[in-house]
């Protein structure tokens, strides 16, 4: 259940209105909305529902676990592994598996559950597959830069200015690679206003999504470290892959569902 949003429109205006800009007008039993400005009565344009944003993010963690979704992952891990041999090796495996990411991001932005990969990630050139890993390395780079730099330059004396900077580029890494994973161009993350942007216009919503992904991140590496504890030969180095990967497919989906979710405040 949610709560319903409707949004209306001044046909004299020619505005969106909302809030203190609606006038409510009462004959008897009967209701109008009106134009504060002009008097004109409002067109209601579109309507949506809006749920709880914290349990639609929460059902992202449960993601990686549907069968086709599962199905694409081992698939892509496998894949990856095998280009790893490849020249440039791991580049190639990193774009392979962040293309994949992006295109979970992407489709759930769009409010669908089974991904298409992005044509732009997967063409004829082999180094065309690096992009997305690319991308992704220059999102992170923009988000701990700063602190890196600080702790180069201060030394040990810059370890607080530094802890400050990282905490602050780990809050602007969700926005950042939600920005990399739409817009064209590896590039594209070099830019930190758009993810800027993107933060000023849903500030509580993107609160919570950054609460339950280092909710997931936690629960992440506890797997992990339980996988990497059975110390079996090559099935503990299976299953930390998986493990290690599922919680990043849920964290794209995590960060798609929050643009869609949000969409009418970020548009």
């Amino acid at each position: 259940m949610g709560d319903a949003i409707v949004t209306y429109r001044c046909p004299s205006c020619e505005k969106v209105l909302e809030g203190a800009a609606i006038k409510m007008i009462r004959a008897g039993s009967t209701e109008m909305r009106s134009c504060a400005t002009c008097g004109s009565a409002l067109v209601a344009e579109r309507s949506r529902v809006v749920r709880p944003i914290a349990a639609s993010l929460a059902r992202a963690t449960l993601y990686p676990f549907r069968p086709m979704t599962f199905a694409i992952s081992a698939g892509v891990l496998a894949f990856s592994f095998g280009a790893s041999f490849l020249p440039f090796g791991a580049l190639i495996a990193g774009g392979i598996r962040f293309g994949w990411l992006f295109s979970v991001l992407r489709t759930a932005s769009s409010g669908a559950d089974d991904p298409e990969i992005d044509a732009s990630d997967v063409s004829s050139s082999i180094f065309s597959w690096m992009g997305p890993f690319v991308r992704y390395v220059i999102a992170s780079v923009v988000a701990f830069g700063p602190a890196l730099a600080a702790l180069f330059a201060l030394g040990k004396d810059g370890v607080l200015v530094a802890g400050a900077l990282a905490l602050v580029g780990s809050i602007y890494l969700p926005a950042a690679l939600i920005i990399a994973a739409h817009q064209p161009g590896w590039l594209a993350a070099l830019n930190p206003l758009p993810a800027i942007k993107l933060i000023a216009r849903i500030p509580g919503p993107y609160a919570i999504a950054c609460v339950l992904l280092f909710v997931l991140s936690l629960a992440s590496g506890a797997t992990m470290a339980a996988a990497r504890a059975l110390d079996v030969p090559v099935v503990s180095g299976l299953l930390e892959a998986v493990v290690g990967f599922l919680p990043l497919v849920a964290a794209a989906r995590m960060l798609g569902v929050l643009v869609w979710e949000c969409r009418e405040e970020i548009d």
